[in-house]
């Protein structure tokens, strides 16, 4: 009982439309949002970590 069932290729932004809305919705907006905060969280514990303020 095989299925070849082919996968469709999708780009990230085809994934992120699907599952967290189109670019300018409300949750959108709050994924992006909560996503770039977290980076500059970890940019700012690395820079202090390399500066040994941590």
């Amino acid at each position: 009982m095989e299925t070849n069932k082919k996968m469709k290729m999708m780009s990230l932004d085809q994934l992120k439309d699907k599952h967290l809305g189109e670019v300018g919705t409300i949750e959108r907006d709050k994924y992006e949002f909560d996503l770039k905060i977290e980076i500059l969280g970890d940019m700012i514990k690395s820079v202090r970590k390399e500066r040994h303020l941590t």
